[in-house]
């Protein structure tokens, strides 16, 4: 039985360096949403050393790799109702919940043992604006009754387009799909002009010496 408070109460971030990143990037957390970061970090590096959420396994890695990355495209996300789809450990939809309140976050993942870490953490941490849902989304999209979403996320989900096969049916009618990448998705972007409309941003995160882009899709009728 994995415990409910962390082997430590030591932070495993500096949090003086975690101001800097984050205003490099652009983003203002309120003290609390800082101490809910604290807290959603203590529980992950506890958690996946028993039940390996993650392949990250350094705090190190995991703050550049994780938070940063997520916190990185936090200005892109529109609206209030969010989806995450395949959100694993919590990426990027916790970090999005995290650093505005008024956000209604979806975490959709199919795995047990990944919901019900997501699920702790939502308890533990008091995110009172995140629902974690176990499902694949393809059952998801074709079965749910549920309102369309302003903001879909994703990360490591497949190529465009197939992103945008299975997150379109979720969207409101102005809505967007943000699909983290590596490097230019050059081949990725040709294969899926027949369905969407692609931009791409070059994203920069403090401490990663890696590309990283961010492609934001709308449907073609839109």
């Amino acid at each position: 039985m994995i415990s409910t408070r962390p082997k430590t109460q030591q932070s495993p971030f500096d949090v003086q360096q975690m101001c800097v990143d984050l205003d490099v990037l652009g983003v203002e957390l309120s003290s609390g949403a800082k101490d809910r970061t604290q807290r959603f970090a203590e529980l992950l590096l506890e958690w996946n050393s028993a039940m390996n959420l993650t392949a990250l396994k350094s705090a190190k890695d995991i703050y550049v790799k994780h938070f940063l990355d997520s916190f990185a495209v936090d200005s892109f996300i529109r609206g209030t109702r969010i989806i995450d789809i395949g959100s694993g450990a919590g990426f990027p939809g916790i970090p999005a919940a995290i650093a505005d309140q008024s956000r209604h976050v979806v975490l959709l993942d199919s795995s047990a043992k990944k919901t019900q870490f997501l699920r702790h953490v939502v308890a533990t941490v008091g995110l009172t604006n995140v629902e974690v849902i176990q499902k694949r989304i393809q059952d998801f999209s074709a079965s749910d009754a549920f309102e369309p979403f302003d903001t879909v996320l994703v990360r490591a989900l497949g190529s465009l387009k197939a992103v945008a096969e299975l997150a379109f049916p979720l969207l409101k009618s102005d809505a967007r799909v943000m699909s983290l990448k590596g490097k230019y998705p050059h081949q990725e972007i040709k294969a899926a002009e027949s369905l969407c409309q692609v931009s791409v941003f070059p994203i920069a995160v403090p401490g990663l010496n890696a590309e990283r882009h961010l492609a934001i899709l709308t449907p073609k009728s839109s």
